[in-house]
């Protein structure tokens, strides 16, 4: 719930237009949903319409849509997390008014009279409210004054509960110095790599009673899981691809209008501004001369690697001057300028060259035919789901639906470690889950817009296998053990060796530095927590250890940085830091009681009708 918290102001305006946007478009593309399900989820008493969550989740693909340049579909929409981020945008909302529900919290006609003819939607061509065009722009938007005032009056409410949460969080001075003394402290490390070649010898073969012995001890994690067989009944959009017409001009448009057939030539490159030609040209200079790197540059000036980036630019996103020396450059490293660029005099370091792209229609044709086919694949099926519905209803086994409306028919070993195909739609993982013999058939929807429905034939119990049955499994399993066991040994005398001073090189041991390291950051090519470990220690000297396949990784701490208030560089971070983490404070204290309304109210959601809203919008191909 902190990422919308954290995207959205507590101003009332910010509220109000928000529930304009979600009424704004009441009605289109969702009439279809209505008929069958009322609402997605619900807050304590609290409901998601169908509707509202529709018109939001719409509204965001749509403007995803424009960014991208081409229509969103329903599967991208997921990739993206567009249907849980406005999910928990609306169960946020639905909290909130259920507490100044509770609480009795409403406003006045006044306040909102104020935040009424404060929405520039409602003013005349005079720049002031006018009842006529606000009564007009409500009917156009298919709603009227009483429903959008009961709307607005709730936002309004909603605004004042938020204030009173997250408001008031005071500045600290000494706060801010202590979370930038953790935040920014830096450390140094060596890098050391235990894998088989830091062995004396190679893992050998196991013999047949070192294994024996060893299956005997681990015999359980061979055993087969619990079996559900299934029959599956199962109309997916590719099924009816053959069913669609998608003319040349469609096909045409699409490829006309998608920006990754027509990609002009572009650079990888990051940028870092200078307050002035003078400040870039002595920065310029320190690289020139090897006395700093483009990273020592940037955390000069108080930069993060993905401050910097900027990734693929074409000539048109840099300024004239700034895109004549980027283009000019090929060589991945190159550093160019200083140059004027749209923020100011900066530096430019190329990271890769791309050529333009073209490519042809009829290199393409085929897979945007199908696209297009796919995306009203969803819209056919939808049309057939009430017949086969009706037909299961009326006492149709899977077979006979399946021989007259032309679905397929598959038997399905399913256990939950299953996951390729079918299997992995959360829709038919939740069925084949809850299946008992006693169930009868049902249509249910998959996230890519297919339908099935599935009888439970029989549950295979599990069963212990043999060992010749997994021999090769067995053999890999120990040997994978016997290979950890053997590194922890090596990596415990490397560890004492150094803990007596010796040096990894004379060792014979591969190293590698980290210099500079940030708190919260990997360490790339090693385990997730390593970096972790490596900043709990408490002094120069001492190592971190973590594990990964078939490698143990030590880290010895070689020097502790700490962070410079009274620096240039330090008194720039207080000064951004120092406003800010007060409304970062109220955030998470807002987030937080969310969350705590939620737990204590209780939050319902229907996975169905969710996955029916995505696929429906998706499959119209949201612009």
């Amino acid at each position: 719930m902190a990422s919308f918290f954290r995207a959205k102001g507590t101003n009332a305006v910010v509220w109000v237009i928000l529930g304009l946007l979600i009424l704004g478009l009441a009605g289109f593309g969702v009439r279809s949903f209505r008929s069958t399900i009322s609402s997605v989820g619900k807050v304590g008493d609290e409901k998601i319409s169908v509707g509202e969550y529709a018109r939001a989740l719409d509204n965001q693909m749509r403007a995803l849509s424009q960014q991208l340049g081409r229509p969103l579909t329903g599967e991208e929409a997921r990739a993206f997390g567009l249907d849980r981020q406005v999910l928990q945008a609306m169960l946020a909302r639905a909290a909130l008014d259920a507490e100044a529900k509770r609480i009795g919290l409403s406003v006045g006609d006044k306040r909102l009279r104020d935040a009424l003819v404060a929405i520039p939607a409602f003013h005349g061509a005079d720049g002031r409210f006018d009842p006529a065009t606000y009564k007009l722009v409500l009917k156009q938007s298919g709603t009227n004054p009483a429903e959008f005032e009961a709307g607005m009056r709730k936002d309004l409410a909603r605004a004042l509960l938020t204030r009173a949460i997250s408001g008031g969080i005071l500045r600290d001075p000494v706060h801010v110095r202590t979370v930038l003394a953790f935040l920014r402290q830096s450390r140094d490390a060596t890098l050391i790599r235990v894998d088989a070649a830091a062995l004396a010898e190679p893992v050998p073969e196991p013999d047949e009673a070192t294994l024996k012995t060893w299956f005997e001890a681990h015999k359980d994690s061979f055993r087969t899981p619990e079996i559900k067989r299934l029959t599956v009944a199962l109309l997916a959009p590719e099924d009816v691809l053959d069913q669609i017409e998608v003319s040349e001009d469609e096909i045409r448009a699409r490829w006309q209008e998608n920006p990754d057939y027509h990609q002009p030539e572009r650079r990888l490159v990051e940028r870092v501004v200078f307050p002035d030609e003078a400040a870039a040209r002595e920065a310029r200079k320190r690289l020139d001369a090897g006395e700093a790197s483009f990273e020592q540059i940037l955390a000069e000036r108080g930069l993060k690697p993905e401050d910097a980036d900027l990734g693929e630019v074409t000539r048109e996103e840099l300024s004239e001057e700034a895109a004549k020396a980027v283009f000019a450059a090929r060589e991945p490293g190159t550093v160019v300028g200083p140059v004027r660029s749209r923020l100011g005099w900066a530096l430019f370091r190329v990271n890769g060259a791309l050529d333009a792209v073209e490519v042809p229609l009829e290199q393409v044709r085929d897979k945007i035919r199908r696209e297009i086919a796919l995306e009203r694949a969803g819209d056919l099926i939808a049309e057939r789901a009430p017949e086969i519905e009706d037909l299961l209803a009326a006492g149709a086994t899977l077979e006979e639906v399946a021989k007259e409306k032309g679905l397929r028919l598959e038997t399905i070993d399913w256990h939950p470690g299953l996951g390729e195909g079918i299997a992995a739609d959360p829709a038919f993982r939740a069925r084949a889950e809850a299946v008992t013999r006693d169930d009868y058939p049902e249509i249910d929807q998959l996230e890519s817009g297919g339908i099935f429905a599935l009888r439970l034939e029989e549950v295979v119990p599990p069963r212990e296998r043999s060992l010749e049955e997994v021999r090769d499994e067995a053999v890999a399993a120990w040997k994978a053990e016997e290979l950890m066991r053997r590194l922890a040994a090596r990596a415990d005398e490397i560890a004492a060796q150094l803990a007596n001073g010796a040096d990894p090189a004379a060792m014979g041991l591969a190293t590698r530095k980290v210099e500079g390291l940030q708190r919260g950051r990997p360490i790339p090519g090693t385990p997730p927590d390593l970096a972790a470990r490596l900043f709990a220690l408490e002094a120069p000297g001492a190592l971190a250890r973590a594990e990964g396949a078939g490698v143990i990784w030590l880290a010895r701490l070689d020097a502790i940085h700490p962070f410079d208030p009274e620096s240039e560089q330090g008194k720039a971070l207080i000064a951004a830091l120092e406003p800010r983490l007060g409304q970062e404070i109220g955030q998470d204290v807002l987030d937080r009681m969310v969350a705590l309304l939620e737990d204590d109210i209780g939050v319902t959601i229907d996975p169905a009708a969710l996955s029916a809203v995505v696929s429906r919008l998706g499959s119209g191909g949201a612009r």
